[in-house]
């Protein structure tokens, strides 16, 4: 599949962007060859990229190890960030690259300390108009109690990871509100059928049709979030297949043979 890319886009340090950089970007150096950097991180999400070509300054041919329905969502998914291939040729490690990446991004990294805040600034070539704030610092605070003591003191703007117990506190702080439900992850359980006690079918479907899904879903989550129909989400839009049927619960039936 041939890409075009969009004109006039720079990157954080102000140099254009260009065809050589996306070629680079899913190049050898740094993701495609298994002694790569960048190779263990990006094989989940970009198998069936087996190489990208310039073709002309603004444009690459990507292609595939067969046909792929989920290119496009790829290429513009985790792993597909394109980079400056001279400020990652320049840098003098993999682990100071990490630190202060170059990419077209509409925030550039002003300070990353590991297991403690990063900052980022705006970008002010940013191709898709310049961010609203000026700048963005993430704090790493490990205690939930000390993230909502900073949420209703004002020190946080927002926080992460809230056990659904905890909404109601939110939700009683002036002037703050709890955003967000499921997301792209999918709980699954994976029975040793190599053990005598689990190697009948049968066992193992009873014992998962002995899970009442949606009362976990109900109580640890707050009715937030669903029980999935397979490996796949609501978000997939055109993938997704309403008509896959979840995870059967019966507690006290019989298992199906």
């Amino acid at each position: 599949m041939a890409f075009t890319l969009r004109e006039g886009v720079l990157f954080h340090d102000g140099s254009p962007m260009t065809a050589e950089d996306v070629a680079f970007t899913f190049g050898p150096e740094r993701m495609s060859d298994p002694k790569a950097p960048g190779y263990l991180q990006t094989r989940p999400f970009l198998p069936t990229i087996a190489g990208v070509e310039a073709i002309g300054p603004m444009a690459v041919r990507v292609t595939t190890t067969g046909p792929d329905p989920l290119l496009e969502r790829r290429t513009a998914g985790w792993g597909s960030q394109v980079i400056s291939k001279r400020a990652f040729l320049a840098a003098p490690s993999f682990s100071a690259w990490e630190q202060a990446p170059v990419g077209t991004g509409p925030f550039k990294v002003k300070e990353f300390s590991y297991d403690r805040r990063f900052v980022f600034t705006a970008h002010d070539a940013y191709w898709g108009g310049r961010p609203v704030v000026d700048e963005l610092e993430f704090r790493v605070v490990p205690e939930l109690a000390s993230r909502l003591n900073q949420l209703a003191t004002g020190e946080a703007d927002f926080i992460t990871e809230v056990s659904p117990d905890q909404i109601p506190t939110i939700q009683s702080m002036a002037g703050r509100a709890v955003a967000g439900g499921a997301i792209q992850n999918v709980r699954a359980i994976v029975y040793n059928k190599f053990e005598p006690a689990l190697a009948d079918a049968r066992v193992r479907r009873a014992l998962s049709m002995a899970i009442d899904r949606q009362a976990i879903v109900d109580s640890l989550y707050g009715g937030r979030t669903w029980v999935p129909n397979g490996h796949q989400d609501r978000s997939y839009g055109d993938l997704y297949r309403p008509t896959t049927k979840a995870p059967a619960s019966s507690p006290t039936g019989p298992a199906p043979c």
